[in-house]
């Protein structure tokens, strides 16, 4: 997966969201985004920095530059897409009081912050390998674990490509439901005549 400019990754947020996200929602999106990618892929989504704001954490560069325009520079990218069908799924339809809860729990916003109080202003930026670290503790996105993420490829979750991903069976689940599985899992990775 490639490394975009933070402000071109917002706008394609912006044009993935099933509603119109506003500002607040729009940062806390763009820092999941950011963190899963580096996770999974070791990669960074954007090159711009995150910063440790009153709000949570915020990129100043897609900030100061207003309102999105929503279009999408990274079309070509299956592997972006692919996770931010993942991310959108998991934090998509939450408001920007919760995204913004989820951000302030114990983590890279607030390690960031140190002991400056929650409603102080601050500018420290949130170092890249607190962000990975804390998003490789994190067991699941959107119901597949990091694993799961990790075999199938980001690219398997792309929903423009309308290939169904199929859900790895539990430990609980019978055997019968692990031999489907592998069938269907199967099926994503063959080779075109």
């Amino acid at each position: 997966m490639r490394t975009y400019n933070a402000i071109d990754l917002a706008d394609t947020i912006a044009s993935r969201a099933e509603e119109t996200l506003g500002a607040v929602e729009l940062q806390k999106i763009l820092y999941f985004t950011q963190g899963w990618s580096l996770a999974i892929t070791g990669t960074p989504a954007h090159s711009s920095e995150t910063q440790a704001w009153t709000r949570g954490p915020v990129v100043p560069d897609v900030w100061r530059a207003g309102d999105t325009r929503g279009g999408d520079s990274a079309s070509d990218d299956a592997e972006l897409h692919g996770l931010l069908t993942l991310v959108l799924a998991e934090y998509g339809r939450k408001s920007g009081i919760e995204l913004t809860r989820l951000t302030h729990r114990e983590g890279p916003w607030r390690d960031a912050r140190g002991d400056i109080p929650e409603t102080a202003s601050s500018t420290e930026v949130i170092p890249l390998d607190k962000i990975r670290d804390h998003f490789r503790q994190s067991p699941t996105l959107a119901g597949f674990s990091q694993v799961e993420i990790m075999y199938l490829g980001l690219e398997a979750f792309d929903e423009r490509s309308y290939k169904p991903v199929p859900k790895m069976p539990s430990v609980d689940d019978d055997i019968d439901d692990l031999d489907e599985w592998m069938t269907e899992s199967a099926n994503l990775f063959e080779i075109p005549r």
